[in-house]
């Protein structure tokens, strides 16, 4: 099978997105979807992908991306085929650590629908909806509320997801979003658990998750 690969860059949004096309009849083999970490070498091509499970995977086709050297998150379609790993659509996705916000800073929670929110290893991963109709922007941090001590030691993180819609962006149609929390750095630093809230239309939802 042969594949034009392309790559965007959306300067509008976080992500670099591969896409490709077939150029055959040929059927293609089973297709994965994961949450990845993707790295580059010193000439910003992708030297190797590493899933959550901590399979190492290399590209089967030249991959080229924006910046030498970098760790990207990305959700990732593939399949392998004689040992590679022929990528058929990468995006890279918000996965920024969760930060501490001054008292005079807005909280921004617009209402999202939840798919799925799952831990991993590394990450809390969430799979979201948002009702849009492509005409604004939305914005993602990931805050620290707050780290609270049971009686017994143990410490857990509660965070927020915060969503800014901004502009005018009607609620038309239902766009899926995937946003990824890094909680090594609670692990390292002794938190055992860690409490994600995300507001929907009907109201906060709280994920827990053991670290």
């Amino acid at each position: 099978m042969r594949n034009r690969l392309t790559l965007f860059l959306l300067l509008a949004l976080p992500f670099v997105m591969l896409s490709c096309e077939d150029d055959d009849d040929d059927p293609m083999p089973p297709l994965r979807m994961e949450f990845v970490e993707v790295f580059t070498d010193s000439k910003s091509v992708v030297d190797y992908i590493m899933t959550d499970e901590g399979e190492r995977l290399s590209p089967a086709s030249t991959i080229s991306a924006s910046r030498p050297d970098t760790t990207y998150r990305c959700v990732c379609q593939y399949a392998m085929e004689n040992g590679k790993c022929n990528v058929y659509d990468l995006r890279s996705i918000y996965s920024k650590k969760p930060v501490r916000m001054a008292e005079s800073d807005t909280l921004w929670t617009d209402p999202m629908k939840v798919n799925s929110v799952w831990k991993t290893s590394r990450y809390v991963n969430m799979s979201l909806a948002l009702l849009t109709n492509g005409q604004g922007s939305h914005a993602y941090t990931f805050v620290e509320d707050t780290v609270m001590t049971g009686t017994e030691g143990h410490k857990t993180a509660y965070c927020t997801v915060t969503h800014h819609r901004v502009g005018i962006d009607p609620e038309s149609y239902t766009q899926n979003v995937y946003l990824s929390m890094p909680v090594y750095d609670y692990v390292d630093s002794g938190i055992d658990s860690v409490a994600v809230s995300i507001n929907t239309y009907s109201g906060l939802k709280q994920y827990m998750f053991k670290l």
